[in-house]
Order: structure tokens, then C-alpha cells, then sequence
């Protein structure tokens, strides 16, 4: 009788120890740790600003040869794009006729250049320049036709560690001139055909996050 207490007190006591054993072993091998600091997450704002200069005046206008447009400052419209938030961007800058133009726009001629460039010496005929045919984002109800002249990108302001915007992002400007041309064809230069027309354009800045 006694023999078998003690083989059964010498199995629970095996059975504690491995019980007891098992409980180190994981103790050992199980590591805990905890974030000391909260996970912080700023949502960055997207916005592209426009900021009109002077703008084109073309009425009661004539045809006049390229040198004498880009010296006139009745012919220069002039705009800067601002990159407002944190997010670097894409732009994409049309010139758009509007329905209301009358005007032949082979007879109309442009210069644009960003106004850290050098200003070209002769015009483009607008009527033969690349055409926008994404249109559709431009959101414009009477556009005739739209005329992409330049695409590029502006680098983001930054965050303080309030998620606010501590500083606008890049800023550029751009030149544009407008005049009737006078390159000697006749129909340029005969007032039949510019005579009592009109040309209604504005410029549009399309903005994508980079």
C-alpha cells in the first residue's frame, strides 16, 4: 500500500515538473514589448493656386509683325501657378478659344515662355499648334478649341509637426502674348477677314498629384 503512495506521489511530482518546465521554457522564448509613442498620420492637402497679372486687351486691334507684338505690353498676359499644399504636382497649361471667337485663329499668332526664359523672337500660328484633346477635364461648357503649351511639375510645400502647412510649395510664371498676324498673305492682311472679328481665349491650368 505504502509502495503504491509513493509511485503515486512520484507521478504528480514528475507531472509537476514537467508542467513547471514547460511554463519556463516559454517564458523564455516569448518576447513582449510595447509601442512607447501613438502612431501619427498626416494627410497632405492637394491644391494648385492661379494668380492673374495684367491681362490681353486686343480691341480695336490690327495686324503687326512678330517684333512689334512682343514689345507691346497691350499683347502680354502674364499668370504664376503656386503649388499650395504638401504633394508635389503635375500641371498642364491650355490656351482655349472660346465659341464666341470670330476670328480665323490661322491668323492669330502666340508666344509663351516661362518668365525665367529668354523671349522667343517670333510667334506660333495658333491655329497650327498642338491641340489639347483632353478636354474633357478642363470643364470648359463653350470651348471652340484648346491648345496645350506646356506641361511640367511643382515640388510641395512642407508640414509642421501640426500637420499644417508651414510654407507654400514652388511658384512659377509664365508669359503669353496674342496678336493678329501680319506675315503678308492676304488673308492676314486684308481687313475683310479681321475686321469687326474677335478672338475670346483664357487660359486653364489642369493639376494632378505627382
Amino acid at each position: 500500500m505504502k509502495t503504491k503512495y509513493k509511485i503515486t506521489l512520484l507521478v504528480i511530482g514528475i507531472l509537476l515538473l514537467i508542467t513547471l518546465y514547460i511554463t519556463q521554457s516559454y517564458a523564455l522564448w516569448v518576447i513582449k514589448s510595447e509601442q512607447g509613442t501613438a502612431n501619427q498620420v498626416y494627410t497632405g492637402c492637394f491644391s494648385v493656386g492661379y494668380t492673374n497679372g495684367n491681362s490681353i486687351s486686343l480691341t480695336n486691334t490690327y495686324p503687326v509683325a512678330d517684333a512689334t507684338a512682343l514689345a507691346n505690353a497691350n499683347t502680354l498676359h502674364t499668370f504664376t501657378i503656386t503649388n499650395t499644399c504638401t504633394i508635389p504636382a503635375n500641371y498642364t497649361i491650355s490656351l482655349n478659344t472660346l465659341s464666341s471667337t470670330t476670328i480665323n485663329e490661322n491668323l492669330v499668332k502666340f508666344a509663351f515662355y516661362q518668365s525665367t526664359a529668354n523671349k522667343p523672337g517670333t510667334g506660333t500660328v495658333l491655329g497650327t499648334y498642338t491641340k489639347n484633346t483632353d478636354t474633357a477635364s478642363l470643364g470648359i461648357s463653350n470651348l471652340k478649341n484648346s491648345y496645350k503649351l506646356a506641361t511640367g511639375s511643382l515640388t510641395a510645400g512642407t508640414a509642421s509637426a501640426t500637420g499644417t502647412l508651414a510654407a507654400n510649395g514652388e511658384s512659377k510664371t509664365f508669359n503669353l502674348y496674342l496678336w493678329i498676324s501680319s506675315d503678308g498673305s492676304a488673308d492676314s492682311t486684308s481687313s475683310n477677314y479681321v475686321a469687326g472679328k474677335r478672338l475670346d481665349a483664357q487660359i486653364a491650368v489642369y493639376a494632378t498629384p505627382a
